[in-house]
């Protein structure tokens, strides 16, 4: 069976401010929504762990809080600074961890706090999962987790889906298809503002997979210097692409890779059909090289980029058009607002929100 470990605080049971101490003395504890019956999903199938960084509680105070709320008989064992003998905050936690629970597949993490929850437990080497209440963007619009939740009631059937490429493997890909410098800056780019607009969109009530758009987004490109003749990359090098991606057994990011042609738009076959394709066809219509500008300048240096092709790409443009608006009606904005949006989201401004 695999294994989950879980974060404790504002992960499994909510962490009230204005209470000090060990949590299980509090006059007042909350199991967080849906904890109760994802556990005892997860229960049939997986062995569950708890691990926190909490400095007032050792494992046996933690175990009594979960009981309180009637949590504890789903874990296997508590780790907590007290047993571990070192901070969360130090990468030796999560080490002692593995050692501890001695499993031969990678750990999988989930929390809420991406510093001491996910970017420690990816460096690890374990899988992070990012629980995001707030819909909140990740640190530079990089999400190195592979699964990101609304609501915990999300996870079973996400961790029944074919695991997606972790960043630094979806870029060791496009390193080993010849990506250059600019091209990977793009792909970067491509990446962020899809899984920013992604959010976006689930904040507004679609159902959409920011994850699956944030990697469709960085590896849309793969096989664009595959050709020998650059006249011919705008054709096919997304076919290409997605039969990369096929061997790769990522179907849903060979559909992504081979929708995001201009072209697509008025193709029945490659037609974006999904959100996910449909946000990273956009994004990539509205970032040229790694800045994100207005989609009438992107059509622009596509048509300078690509002159042989110039007819073919402006008659497209009444299709991007219907697109960016489906996109911004489904949002409730403006082209021009969120082109300012995700402009600042782009630059790694952590004070963006969304209101």
């Amino acid at each position: 069976m695999d294994v989950l470990v879980f974060d404790w605080g504002d992960t499994l049971m909510r962490v009230f401010p204005q209470f000090g101490g060990p949590m299980v003395d509090w006059p007042e504890v909350e199991v967080i929504s849906g904890v109760k019956e994802t556990l005892e999903i997860l229960s049939k199938d997986y062995q569950l762990y708890v691990a926190t960084g909490a400095k007032e509680s050792n494992a046996t105070q933690v175990k009594n809080a979960l009981k309180r709320v009637g949590l504890e008989g789903y874990f296997q064992g508590i780790f907590t600074p007290f047993e571990i003998g070192l901070p969360k905050s130090e990468i030796g936690f999560f080490h002692k961890i593995a050692r501890s629970i001695n499993h031969s597949s990678p750990l999988i993490y989930i929390g809420d706090d991406y510093g001491s929850d996910i970017n420690h437990a990816v460096r690890c080497g374990w899988r992070a999962i990012w629980f995001n209440p707030l819909l909140n963007p990740c640190i530079a619009l990089l999400p190195l987790h592979s699964i990101e939740l609304q609501s915990l009631q999300e996870l079973p059937p996400l961790l029944k889906e074919k695991p997606l490429p972790e960043v630094n493997v979806a870029i060791s890909w496009l390193i080993d298809q010849g990506v250059n410098t600019n091209l990977l800056l793009h792909s970067l780019a491509v990446a962020s503002v899809s899984y920013y607009l992604s959010l976006l969109l689930k904040s507004s009530g679609s159902l959409i997979n920011p994850i699956l758009s944030h990697r469709g987004g960085l590896l849309h490109d793969i096989a664009k210097l595959n050709r020998r003749d650059p006249n011919e990359l705008e054709i096919d090098h997304a076919e290409m692409g997605s039969r990369f991606l096929i061997e790769k057994d990522q179907p849903e990011l060979a559909q992504i890779a081979r929708s995001h042609l201009i072209s697509s738009l008025s193709d029945r076959d490659r037609k974006p059909a999904t959100w996910e394709q449909k946000i990273v066809h956009y994004a990539d219509k509205i970032v040229e090289g790694s800045n994100v500008v207005m989609l009438e300048e992107r059509i622009q240096a596509i048509c300078k980029r690509y002159p042989h092709h110039a007819d073919r790409i402006l008659g497209s443009v009444s299709g991007v058009k219907q697109l960016q608006s489906e996109i911004c009606d489904a949002i409730g904005i403006s082209p021009n607002l969120l082109k300012n949006k995700v402009s600042q989201a782009l630059l790694g401004m952590q004070d963006v929100r969304f209101d």
